[in-house]
């Protein structure tokens, strides 16, 4: 396990009579690019604001490398923050934009400049210097703020929703360009999504966070394929659910684990085909399960079936076909984690 390089502990945080963060409890290793995850509301933005200095914790503390930092100023901490909005300031060109922040560094003028043209040059803006903000596209305008908080070289790159009003080929693009930039500068970044795609992409390490509080915590490949509650199942990727008939947990199942096949087995389960919806380079098929499985899919299934399967099973609606749920990629919360499936089809 990785030393931690930014620890925060039971950090808590109130407005009034809401409470915005239950202490929270996060190690963070240096050069790590962590997401925090989640719905509208969860804290995920407080934190990062507290981690950024903007606000103030009632209780808790956080350190870095063993440093105090719970009460110092935003100025001391040395982090570049993007904000969801750019904050460029439209009065002034590209250039000048990146170079704002560096005259609290007592710069010479040359020093600067050249700083300028280096950053803009990663972010492939060094043609667009002279432009004013209102002179480029939303994408253009989200790689100046990103020149400007890498400019300052810091410790920590905080980014708040930074893609989130980019369109989806400029969000792609972007999202590939932030992670080049977080491995070529070495900087410890941690960036805040709702969005789980670009979690899953773009993390060594997921936070996933609901109701104020930290829900689940590691690497995308485990947050994904083996969720450790309900909330974490549904809110990362697309799942299945099998309700449980005696008051106990559910069970789940990722809808690319779920087998179709066309004769009935043993083992095999009963269904008709609702709706085909294509995704490219696969078909997401919704599915109505018949028999005794229909209790435990009261609400429908989804399969994803590569293109060849659909043509070859000739898949439309009202079809009848079998199902099999590969034991291996159940997924159980609670008691039933370890648990096998028992029905009778």
């Amino acid at each position: 396990m990785p030393q931690s390089y930014l620890s925060i502990q039971g950090i808590r945080k109130t407005f009034g009579s809401f409470t915005a963060l239950e202490p929270i409890h996060i190690e963070i290793p240096k050069n790590e690019f962590v997401c925090l995850l989640g719905p509208s509301g969860c804290g995920k933005t407080t934190l990062l604001r507290m981690i950024a200095g903007l606000e103030t914790p009632d209780s808790g503390r956080m350190a870095v490398e063993g440093k105090d930092i719970t009460s110092l100023p935003p100025a001391k901490r040395n982090v570049g923050f993007m904000f969801q909005s750019y904050a460029l300031f439209p009065n002034l060109t590209v250039a000048q934009n990146v170079a704002y922040g560096l005259k609290e560094k007592k710069m010479s003028k040359p020093q600067m400049q050249s700083k300028v043209e280096e950053v803009l040059g990663m972010v492939d803006l060094l043609s667009s210097a002279k432009k004013y903000p209102a002179q480029l596209s939303g994408g253009q305008q989200q790689r100046v703020a990103l020149a400007r908080a890498i400019a300052l070289s810091p410790d920590f790159l905080l980014l708040d929703e930074p893609l989130s009003a980019l369109d989806a080929k400029v969000r792609e693009k972007l999202r590939l360009e932030i992670r080049r930039l977080h491995e070529q500068l070495g900087m410890t970044t941690i960036m805040v999504t709702h969005d789980q795609e670009e979690a899953l992409t773009m993390a060594d390490t997921v936070v996933v966070m609901n109701n104020a509080k930290v829900i689940q915590s590691g690497a995308p490949e485990e947050i994904y394929e083996r969720p450790n509650s309900r909330f974490v199942a549904d809110f990362i990727g697309a799942v299945n659910f099998l309700e449980p008939m005696d008051g106990g947990d559910a069970l789940a199942i990722r809808p690319e684990h779920v087998r179709l096949v066309l004769v009935q087995e043993t083992g095999n389960y009963e269904a008709v085909v609702e709706s085909l919806e294509f995704r490219g380079s696969f078909y997401r098929v919704t599915m109505k399960a018949q028999g005794p499985m229909s209790r435990y899919f009261p609400n429908g299934m989804m399969a994803d079936v590569n293109r060849s399967i659909v043509k070859q099973y000739q898949l439309e609606k009202n079809r009848r076909v079998f199902f099999q749920l590969p034991e291996e990629h159940l997924i159980g919360f609670g008691a039933n984690r370890r648990e096998r499936l028992e029905v009778v089809g």
